[in-house]
């Protein structure tokens, strides 16, 4: 049996569990949603603190013409 067929039987077997507790599946769910959450987070979060490194660099290199 191959690897794709056995994965296949994995997914199935997965699904039908779901159908049968509804409390699992509204945990998977939520951890979806949190991990997504958390993703879309550290994105703004890395964008807001390149902002503020690039304003600091600014204010503090000296420039050529100030020397």
């Amino acid at each position: 049996m191959g690897a794709i067929e056995e994965g296949g039987r994995v997914v199935k077997a997965v699904i039908e569990s779901m159908h049968t507790q509804p409390l699992a599946l509204a945990l998977v769910v939520v951890n979806v949603v949190y991990l997504v959450g958390g993703f879309v987070w550290l994105r703004e979060e890395r964008a807001r603190t390149a902002d503020v490194i690039r304003e600091l660099i600014q204010h503090c290199v000296i420039s050529k013409e100030d020397r």
